[in-house]
């Protein structure tokens, strides 16, 4: 009897029902989970492995072609040509190309003979390099050299590091003129840690994950980077390596999984032979599912008792109520006593409908006529807010967008830059500020229509959104000129984005009226701005100074502890 009362109870059915779905949901999600996620993991770090090992070998292949087109681009210039007769512009332009990129170690010209000409810095001019496989090479075609000491150089360059050794590769093309005669040989040699920069850069900006570490192997398996990784080399590994795309094994005390690709072939089809080898240690791989497993078992536990006491709490709120009103009710007119034997019935239910019994048709037609009128009134009431809520939704996009290209207006770039601003003075949170015009728009207008001037704009508007980032911040800031507003930016970030917003404004043919340029002024917020409006400025003063030196380009306006004795720097469209 005492059971069979307990029963009965709502409380003890809905807390022991729910406690026990949990129990069998939490069993069954974690037997499941634990087999799939842990296979899931292991495929997706191991296939994230491999995409890393291509991007680095990608990224690695890419910057020996660009080195090697500077070469070619050099190799090409009127000024190189005409070097034996003077060779004071090439020097100039040698050492600003070595300049140009942190790792140039020398640039220079050698004649047929192999004597240097002319060099960046004038370093080993006079020198005879003629026995130097990187001359002796390129005397028939390009020649791209593997990694190796360069002692002679790092004995006249006082930039290097003396502790670090003077590792280098070699670019070299041959020089010809009009009518493919030799004129010699043009060379440069790019300092090894030149690699390290490129992976420091990847790790910076989020392509390279956290925790993987990167080396080079030649073909004949030394390991080329980093140095010393390994007392013996990595043969076998790359041995290994081709018979599975993915090897687990120990290296040194510590087991790691490892995959590798080579690097693709570089400028004029020359192959180095280089393999890139990514690597990162199992437990860091196993460790995801090792720790969801335990905190899926705490979290069932929790949740299971979490439910349970919840649904007794729930029965408690439901229950009591009911018992108050069914003794609220019996009080005041009596009712037909429910059939208390039935078992699918609870204690709390039955005192209910004792109680509601004889109210329900007494009250049935006020109720109907009352539910009737508030839902006429909750649906009218919605509609107008609905239409409300649209209108002012309206009415500010109409008032912080612009017409024409669908951008933001002025007066909403301004509210953002004071923003940016405000957050800058609290938590010197940097960012920058790109100012671009069209050059010779009033000529498109003239020259095609306004309709065309329009069609410039809108197609010049879309080809900036889709060179920003999701938290960059555009705007029309007036007739053909157009501001970015770019948030956890570095000034030498901005000067790269305008680089690449003028390469991409100069090659893209608009509809209309063919190709147009842009140029830009590029500046970054600074401590002595008293006024967000002061970083625009100097971007206006920046972008007057790209417009007077020819336009189709930008310039960096320099800080204000740098405006006494410094002009804007100055970078055209293709630097």
């Amino acid at each position: 009897m005492w059971l069979f009362h307990a029963w009965r109870s709502l409380r003890l059915r809905m807390a022991l029902t729910f406690g026990l779905l949990a129990v069998i949901v939490a069993l069954s999600m974690q037997s499941y989970i634990g087999i799939v996620f842990a296979r899931h993991v292991m495929q997706e770090r191991t296939s994230s492995l491999q995409n890393s090992a291509r991007t680095v070998a990608a990224q690695l292949s890419e910057q020996l072609r660009q080195r090697q087109r500077e070469l070619d681009f050099i190799a090409t210039l009127p000024t190189t040509l005409a070097a034996r007769s003077d060779t004071r512009p090439l020097r100039t332009l040698l050492s600003q190309l070595k300049g140009s990129f942190r790792d140039y170690a020398w640039i220079g010209f050698a004649d047929p003979q192999g004597r240097v000409l002319v060099s960046s810095d004038g370093v080993l001019e006079g020198v005879d390099v003629s026995q130097r496989p990187w001359f002796q090479e390129a005397r028939s075609s390009p020649y791209i050299g593997d990694l190796h000491d360069a002692v002679l150089l790092a004995r006249q360059l006082s930039t290097l590091d003396p502790s670090e050794p003077p590792r280098m590769l070699d670019f070299s093309v041959p020089l010809l003129d009009a009518r493919g005669r030799r004129l010699g040989v043009m060379g440069s040699h790019v300092h090894w840690r030149w690699f390290e920069h490129l992976l420091q850069d990847m790790g910076a900006s989020g392509v390279l994950p956290q925790g993987m570490e990167v080396m080079i192997a030649r073909r004949d398996g030394q390991l080329i980077y980093p140095e010393g990784e390994f007392d013996e080399s990595a043969h076998e590994l790359l041995q290994k390596l081709e018979r599975e795309p993915v090897v687990d094994e120990f290296i040194g005390d510590q087991r790691y999984f490892v995959v590798g690709t080579p690097m693709p072939m570089a400028e004029h089809g020359q192959d180095l032979g280089w393999t890139v080898l990514v690597r990162q240690p199992t437990a860091q791989l196993l460790a995801t599912s090792q720790q969801l497993a335990q905190g899926l078992w705490l979290l069932w536990g929790v949740g299971a008792l979490a439910t349970m006491l919840l649904a007794y709490l729930i029965a408690v709120g439901l229950s009591r109520p009911i018992e108050q009103l069914a003794t609220l009710l019996r009080s005041r007119q009596p009712v037909a006593p429910p059939d208390r034997e039935d078992p699918g019935s609870t204690r709390e239910m039955d005192e209910l409908l004792e109680a509601l019994h004889w109210r329900d048709k007494r009250l049935a037609h006020q109720r109907e006529e009352l539910e009737r009128n508030a839902h006429e009134l909750e649906a009218r009431v919605e509609q107008r807010t609905a239409e409300l809520l649209q209108a002012n939704a309206e009415l500010a996009r109409v008032a912080q967008t612009d017409a024409l290209t669908g951008l933001h207006n002025r007066g909403h770039l301004n509210a953002r830059l004071h923003e940016e601003y405000t957050r800058y003075r609290r938590h010197r949170q940097p960012y920058c500020v790109l100012l671009m015009d069209i050059d010779h728009f009033k000529l498109i207008n003239d020259s095609h229509g306004h309709a065309a001037g329009d069609a410039v704009l809108m197609e010049f508007a879309a080809l900036i959104k889709t060179s920003l980032r999701a938290s960059d911040f555009i705007g029309r800031f007036g007739g053909e000129e157009f501001l970015a507003l770019l948030p956890g930016t570095t000034l030498e970030g901005a000067a790269a984005l305008a680089a690449k917003l003028c390469q991409k404004t100069r090659e893209h043919a608009f509809k209309g009226a063919g190709y147009v340029t842009v140029s830009i002024g590029v500046a970054d917020i600074d401590e002595g701005d008293p006024l967000y409006e002061d970083v625009v400025r100097r971007a206006d003063t920046a972008l007057y100074e790209a417009k007077s030196a020819g336009r189709n380009r930008f310039m960096v306006a320099p800080r204000l502890s740098q405006q006494d004795d410094a002009q804007p720097a100055q970078r055209t469209a293709s630097a």
